[in-house]
């Protein structure tokens, strides 16, 4: 009774362990490819996640131009203005 557990309990650790293991590559190559545009430090989850789908789509990262500084009623805000260059 004990051994059928122990297997079932070690399958399900490994298949735990491993998802982590894919996720873990897979945020790293998104970072890398954000960073190819934008600091990492810079942008909201949302302006991230937009580059990210951008970049993947095929849009090279030139023509991708992110931070641009706007001015809006004396408040410095950031925002992303996506253009390609044709």
């Amino acid at each position: 009774m004990v051994e059928p557990l122990i297997i079932i309990l070690s399958i399900v650790l490994g298949f735990i362990i491993l998802s982590s293991i894919i996720k873990s590559n897979r945020r790293r190559k998104e970072r890398e490819l954000i960073s190819t545009v934008t600091s990492l430090s810079r942008g909201t989850p949302s302006e991230k996640f937009l580059i990210l789908q951008l970049l993947k789509s095929g849009i090279p990262s030139v023509t991708i131009f992110h931070d641009l500084i706007n001015k809006k009623k004396d408040i410095f805000t950031l925002g992303v203005i996506n253009t390609l260059i044709l």
